[in-house]
């Protein structure tokens, strides 16, 4: 899933890094004060959470996918196989 944020990509990354969450990535920076991210559920919800005690805008994307991340990659070969179809 993917989660917006209020902040910039390296204040993002900092929270990412010092809160030890793994599987998230920064998927889109909007801004130099607005990025977007995406990884698993728990991990965007462990982001939610921090943000939300730092008091910084988030909001969690009504999404089927983590689009722009790696989390993608297993879905690859399956457009792969219908686009070449």
């Amino acid at each position: 899933t993917m989660i917006a944020l209020g902040c910039g990509e390296k204040e993002a990354l900092q929270i990412v890094e010092a809160e030890k969450i793994e599987q998230i990535w920064i998927a889109a920076v909007n801004s130099p004060q607005s990025c977007t991210m995406g990884g698993t559920v728990e991990a965007v919800q462990k982001l939610a959470q921090k943000c939300k005690e730092l008091n910084i805008f988030h909001r969690v994307l009504n999404v089927t996918n983590a689009y722009h991340t790696p989390l993608l990659s297993s879905l690859r070969e399956q457009a792969l196989v219908l686009f070449n179809n």
